[in-house]
């Protein structure tokens, strides 16, 4: 299960925060572990990612300041709906979340209570609104009217001598269930149910990786109507381009139809392709919720795959491959690759991280990388001949494919730029320097000879040279070489000529005169 970013207010002011990712159980435990005296003195969450822009009162919580949302939170404190039967919709609707009493709970006469519902990814601020409306109509409109203000936080934790009554629900991200969307409840209670034939907004691009990982955990030996859902879905999302998979996919199955012929044939497949055309509110998510209910283990699968994959092309840019010149990027189709096999997102720190950058100033802020790339984009002429761009750095913050990291680390024992560590990715600034061809050993026989006269410790040290250029990132015993002789401190050693000779064995970047 991914990660949720998660902002800690210590009080209502918010005059500062802190950024947390958590998983689920991780979320639930921190919730359960705060107290205090008195509600006022409890701290606020959100599931949400805010940058450093302050309101006019000097508060970091302000609906123009929230950069990304997580996930989403209802708050019900009319009392009209018990907490466990708020537990019950939740758990019957197979939605991930939390539900927990607020600090005011009363069991049976005060039910107030609150859920937080984690998104797959990050998304947009804009789509926070429309899925607070699919949970409220899982939740029959029970959601209070601030549960829809976009940067709104709760209370969490537990009032001394108060009870605090916590589910933890396992199922399926509410952004990736579009058919609870036809009974959406908005801040005016109203449920709106969709049109059929009306399209339903695409809220992120996906890769056709991801859609064929999904779909191999599938049986197509499947219900007529998941077979067209799913047809459906993949044409929303693909267009024409989207048959291929759908044909490979259905090729797949091994059944016998309702007629006693074989379950796929080419006109088949074909013509019910063609049928699903005006079904355009079914979007992708149909496709992953029903590999979530095949296999909830798949996207975690698909993720380490892609990011193995990713890391392998990287380490053979790093043995000589070339990569892609950004010079000679002259089409948003070639800018988008090069962009994301050179930049990760670090979510702990908001920053852009290049990849090929072996040093601490790998990280930019993500309005620098924005500024940086600029000029890269292009125009699409509307109706009316208004012209809309479309940068490749907005593609890169919305594509799957890209590189995430936990955070940027230097371990000369893990492989450039990218390793994977606790079922974290990091990015690695050690880049080992390559040291080729073949040369004389005798100069440096004699410089040694000339620094370190004693045969022993010659050897000794040599020895320890060497095993530190082998092995780079295993701690080893300090060297500290003194010249003197009766007279005093003595200078041109050779102790300079050393430290150049080791900062090109080691890296000129990783050997620092102190």
């Amino acid at each position: 299960m991914a990660d949720i970013y998660v902002t800690l207010f210590p009080d209502r002011k918010a005059f500062s925060k802190d950024d947390w990712l958590f998983d689920l159980p991780g979320l639930a435990e921190e919730i359960k572990s705060r107290s205090a005296p008195a509600k006022d003195a409890l701290p606020w969450l959100k599931l949400a990612r805010f940058g450093e822009e302050r309101s006019k009162n000097n508060s970091l919580r302000w609906n123009k300041n929230v950069l990304g949302v997580s996930g989403l939170e209802i708050d019900h404190d009319s009392g009209k709906m018990t907490f466990d039967e708020a537990v019950e919709r939740m758990r019957t609707a197979r939605l991930t979340c939390i539900v927990y009493t607020s600090p005011s709970y009363e069991r049976g006469t005060k039910e107030r209570w609150r859920v937080l519902a984690p998104f797959s990814r990050e998304r947009a601020p804009a789509l926070r609104a429309e899925m607070v409306a699919v949970v409220n109509g899982v939740l029959d409109g029970a959601a209070a009217g601030e549960s829809f203000t976009l940067s709104q936080s709760f209370l969490y934790g537990r009032v001394e001598g108060r009870e605090l009554r916590l589910e933890v629900i396992e199922g399926d991200y509410v952004d990736l269930r579009p058919d609870l969307y036809g009974a959406r409840r908005y801040k005016d209670k109203k449920p709106r149910k969709e049109a059929r034939a009306g399209p339903a907004p695409v809220a992120t691009p996906v890769s056709e990786r991801e859609i064929a990982a999904a779909l191999e955990v599938i049986d197509p030996d499947c219900p007529y109507e998941v077979w067209l859902r799913v047809a459906a879905a993949l044409r929303h999302q693909l267009g024409e381009d989207g048959f291929g998979l759908f044909d490979q996919w259905s090729a797949r199955a091994e059944g016998a139809a309702r007629s006693g012929g074989e379950m796929y044939t080419i006109a088949g497949t074909e013509r019910q392709w063609d049928a699903v055309a005006t079904m355009t509110d079914i979007t992708i998510g149909t496709v992953f919720h029903y590999a979530n209910q095949a296999d909830p283990t798949w996207r975690a699968r698909y993720e380490a795959e892609n990011t193995q994959r990713m890391m392998e092309r990287l380490r053979e840019v790093g043995k000589g491959e070339e990569r892609p010149d950004a010079a000679g990027c002259s089409s948003p189709t070639e800018r988008l690759p090069w962009l994301l096999a050179t930049h990760a997102y670090c979510a702990a720190t908001d920053t852009v991280v290049e990849l090929d950058e072996p040093s601490d100033g790998c990280q930019m802020r993500v309005v620098a990388f924005q500024r940086l790339f600029r000029a890269w984009f292009e125009e699409e002429v509307g109706p009316r001949d208004g012209v809309k761009r479309h940068y490749a750095t907005a593609a890169w913050e919305l594509s799957e494919a890209r590189i995430n990291v936990r955070g940027v680390r230097m371990r000369p024992d893990k492989p450039f730029p990218l390793y994977q560590e606790n079922g974290a990715t990091y990015k690695n600034t050690y880049l080992r320097p390559k040291h080729e061809g073949s040369g004389d050993i005798a100069p440096w026989l004699a410089f040694m000879e000339h620094l370190v006269p004693a045969a022993e410790e010659r050897e000794w040290f040599c020895n320890w040279l060497a095993h530190k250029h082998r092995f780079p990132g295993v701690p080893g015993v300090a060297v500290v070489m003194v010249a003197v002789d009766d007279a005093g401190p003595v200078y041109g050693a050779g102790r300079g000529i050393l430290r150049d000779i080791v900062a090109r064995l080691l890296g000129p970047k990783y050997v620092k005169p102190i």
